[in-house]
């Protein structure tokens, strides 16, 4: 992949990386060697102008992914030309922000995410096994998050 990558040094779509992976399992192979690389900085999700929906279409797949159990960290950043390591959380909160979700409904979202992977969060190293304690610690987190990263992820085009 990082060959074909280098043959087009003015870019290639990840549509194009997986037409020409000429693997059966395509989509999902393809978008975990392109989160290997990004991870490794290796190449960057890049797009010109101010139309970043590769990137957004890509981060839709990656959080869809997550929301499966995938175990990817990296958000890209169209506008930024990067990716930014984020938790499996805040992967949940950017798939219901994807899904049309309001804020209010993030945790709930995300709590949905974590029942059906039979995950839950850790708090003081011991996981939270009462549901309306692991939905407040989910509030707090969902409320950092919109304060920070959400923000600062529309503005780079990630979202």
């Amino acid at each position: 992949m990082l060959e074909r990558i280098q043959k087009h040094p003015d870019g290639v779509s990840v549509g194009e990386l997986i037409e020409g992976s000429g693997d059966a399992q395509q989509p999902g192979n393809t978008l975990q060697a392109l989160s290997m690389l990004l991870h490794g900085g290796w190449c960057l999700l890049h797009q010109t102008g101010q139309d970043s929906k590769a990137g957004r279409s890509t981060n839709a797949a990656l959080a869809q992914a997550v929301c499966d159990g995938a175990p990817y960290r990296y958000i890209s950043l169209p506008r930024a030309g990067a990716a930014l390591s984020i938790s499996e959380v805040e992967w949940f909160f950017v798939a219901a922000i994807i899904d049309g979700h309001k804020e209010a409904a993030w945790p709930d979202a995300a709590q949905l995410s974590l029942r059906r992977l039979n995950r839950s969060l850790l708090k003081e190293g011991k996981p939270v096994t009462d549901a309306a304690e692991q939905l407040e610690q989910l509030r707090g987190l969902a409320t950092g998050f919109a304060q920070t990263k959400h923000p600062l992820f529309k503005r780079l085009g990630a979202i």
